[in-house]
């Protein structure tokens, strides 16, 4: 894996413009996957970034730092070509519906996920079916890239965590998964918000 890790920091590094796309209808883990790495790209190899959404946006997560910053696909030109696309916890290339176009007509484009269904899709697939929820995906990666984990992004990786374990109910919840939360709360995080 830190080998996909590496030619991710590589391309982000090479590319003078970037979109992150979130599945249709999106839940926790896909919004708050989006922004941590939307944000830790802009801060860290300081590359603008498209954060964008597909289908119904739910408000329930409006508290997530920086969420003003989604822009619905169709507020992007589809002829705009991206030097890299992203797309997280996107289980299947359809599930960006009306982005897929964008992210096809991309020059490089990743795919970032955690279900054991996903076919590997893009240039680059960093796929983890072990992984509770992308945002622990995500949570390697910048530990790999020796990147600060700011408590804004350690907020939008828990918001992926609580969402996809079920508030640390379900099946994929492992001791791994408590460790993270106890990360993530030390870096800032308050457990007692309404995630």
């Amino acid at each position: 894996m830190e080998q996909k890790y590496k030619e991710l920091q590589n391309q982000i590094k090479k590319a003078n413009n970037i979109i992150v796309f979130s599945h249709v209808n999106p839940d926790g883990d896909t919004l708050g996957s989006n922004l941590a790495i939307s944000m830790v790209i802009e801060k860290h190899f300081n590359k603008p970034v498209d954060s964008v959404y597909v289908g119904n946006m739910p408000n329930i997560y409006s508290y997530l730092p920086e969420f003003s910053r989604f822009k619905d696909v169709a507020q992007i030109d589809k002829n705009k070509k991206y030097d890299l696309a992203i797309a997280v916890d996107v289980a299947s290339k359809d599930r960006m519906v009306t982005g897929t176009s964008i992210f096809d007509n991309s020059s490089y484009k990743v795919n970032i996920d955690h279900h054991i269904t996903n076919n590997g899709y893009a240039d680059l697939n960093i796929i983890d079916g072990h992984a509770a929820c992308v945002g622990v995906i995500l949570y390697d990666i910048f530990k790999f890239w020796s990147t600060e984990i700011t408590k804004d992004v350690a907020r939008c990786i828990y918001t992926s965590l609580m969402t996809d374990t079920g508030g640390f109910k379900y099946e994929n919840t492992t001791p791994e998964t408590f460790l993270l939360a106890a990360e993530l709360v030390r870096l800032g995080v308050s457990p007692s918000f309404e995630y």
